[in-house]
């Protein structure tokens, strides 16, 4: 039997988190396993009130940072301490606002383990604000002209916020309006994608599963410079220039509640784009030295 770890991240927002973490103790076949939640620096006491629910769970560790790391920093942090603590065989990283509704997930996580000895997995997400089927993304690895490019538009959105802003959510709002209308009347047909295994694919972050022998390849599971954002693309190409095997299984799902992690950390919607494009603007310039280091 597979040991794993659960890495939940949080910030803020106690009642998500206490959703997530509880969904993962009903599953089947949970009692041998572990939870690590890592309160990243929400400085509201949340982390605090999380240690007191589950301190009598031997099974669920809390820590709290001082200051935050991140997305890719806090999650490194915690593969470290799970992987000197417990030394699973597979570790599951998820965002607070996911909810692990299928109650044979630890089953079906070991059987794909096992049978299909993959590096890297992504289950199936459900948005459920959307009802859409987020893995596997229909996304590429973008070249360096096309990070370059995206680079500028994220630049132009910093140095006018409140139109880029106004730009967005009208946007947002009129997909959103066209999506609820195409279910209704069925008028586009839907991807089939997500009912199939898919390899080499692009893995949504907000549940992302690293199978023992990947780090036999790389030290740390997400490259450490990028704060927020950016995190899957660099993942999926270090992947594919290491030969590991990425993979997608739909035999796994999980809820999630897209948005609501953000949400909690920003009272006005200004503030969260603000946040959301300097982290766009921080990460793309990662991605881009990578690529002009190695050439592509």
């Amino acid at each position: 039997m597979a040991k794993i770890s659960f890495i939940v991240l949080h910030y803020k927002d106690f009642a998500v988190t206490q959703k997530c973490v509880d969904s993962i103790l009903r599953l089947k076949n949970f009692n041998n396993n572990n939870v690590l939640i890592i309160d990243n620096a929400s400085n509201n006491d949340s982390g605090e009130k999380l240690k007191k629910e589950y301190q009598e769970n031997k099974n669920i560790d809390v820590i709290i940072l001082n200051e935050s790391n991140g997305f890719s920093k806090a999650n490194n942090l915690g593969y470290k301490f799970c992987q000197e603590r417990y030394n699973p065989d597979i570790y599951v990283f998820t965002n607070n606002d996911v909810i692990f509704s299928q109650k044979e997930f630890i089953i079906e996580l070991e059987r794909s383990y096992y049978e299909d000895e993959f590096d890297i997995l992504g289950p199936d997400i459900l948005d459920v604000n959307t009802s859409t089927h987020v893995n596997p993304m229909p996304l590429s690895i973008p070249t360096l002209d096309e990070a370059k490019k995206y680079l500028k538009e994220s630049e132009y959105k910093l140095k006018h916020p409140y139109y880029s802003c106004f730009l967005e959510t009208s946007r947002e709002k009129i997909s959103d309006l066209k999506r609820r209308v195409n279910n209704v009347l069925k008028l586009k047909k839907r991807s089939e994608q997500w009912k199939s295994k898919h390899e080499d694919v692009y893995l949504w972050g907000a549940c992302i599963i690293f199978g023992k022998k990947f780090f036999q390849k790389r030290e740390l599971p997400f490259y450490p410079e990028t704060f927020f954002y950016h995190e899957e693309q660099i993942l999926l190409y270090n992947a594919k220039r290491m030969g590991m095997r990425v993979l997608y299984n739909p035999c796994l799902s999980v809820l999630h509640q897209h948005g609501v992690a953000t949400k909690s950390a920003f009272d006005k919607i200004i503030q969260r784009k603000k946040f959301q494009w300097q982290n766009n603007c921080a990460g793309t310039k990662v991605y881009i030295r990578m690529l002009e280091k190695d050439g592509e």
